[in-house]
């Protein structure tokens, strides 16, 4: 399967053959070079290691939490300290926690965090949570 990027790894990996490198030697560095980035986005924000912690107990799609934005950013201010959330990257209003956690989604997925917002109901908007456990 082609990684994010395919057009550039098909680039690389011509470009590796051209030049006589080792086989496969391009995409070993690309995919530690994604893992650097996801890690390093993730590091980067606050609200990551709460929400993770959260997710534990919610092993799955089928047995997720589902809630609104409102009550998880409750959650999450329950699990920091106060200087954690007088920081300015912490977000003070569920739809900034909302928005973090569309940038984020794409990150948390590679480690297992699955965030999905559902359609309107009666109570708003709803986040299902969950965190499978990847295979090391």
């Amino acid at each position: 399967s082609k990684p994010r990027m395919a057009d550039f790894a098909v680039w690389g990996v011509a470009t590796e053959k051209a030049l006589g490198g080792k086989e496969k030697s391009f995409m070993a560095a690309y995919d530690a070079s994604q893992e650097d980035a996801v890690e390093t986005a993730l590091e980067s924000w606050p609200v990551v290691e709460p929400l993770a912690s959260f997710a534990l107990p919610y092993p799955s799609e089928e047995k997720a939490w589902f809630d609104s934005a409102t009550k998880l950013l409750e959650e999450l201010n329950e699990r920091v300290g106060d200087d954690v959330k007088r920081s300015r990257d912490w977000p003070k209003q569920p739809n900034k926690l909302t928005e973090q956690l569309n940038r984020l989604a794409p990150s948390l997925e590679e480690i297992g965090v699955f965030v999905v917002r559902s359609g309107t109901h009666k109570g708003g908007r709803k986040l299902k949570i969950w965190r499978e456990q990847r295979p090391d």
